[in-house]
């Protein structure tokens, strides 16, 4: 009642009075606007980092790896006498 008091008897100057009232219901008017929309509004891209060198880590037993190491030597092995390259 008090606040009323003082814009009647003026001590309140009416262009404080307007502002305040238009930035309220600027206030009101976006915090409405924002909790209308869903969230995401679009799709939402996750950006992961690429593994160094292209390793993926993977876990597996000793013996999977001895076998996949045996394989890759035989394979290269291969590649590198067809190719006839020579350690110097």
């Amino acid at each position: 009642m008090a606040g009323l008091q003082a814009i009647i008897c003026g001590m309140i100057n009416w262009r404080s009075l307007v502002a305040a009232l238009a930035a309220i219901a600027t206030l009101f008017c976006a915090a409405l606007d924002a909790a209308a929309q869903s969230y995401p509004q679009r799709p939402v891209r996750l950006i992961v980092p690429a593994p160094a060198f292209g390793l993926v880590p993977q876990s597996g037993a000793p013996e999977e790896f001895g076998a996949w190491a045996a394989q890759e030597r035989q394979r290269w092995t291969r590649v590198v006498k067809q190719s006839g390259a020579k350690a110097e």
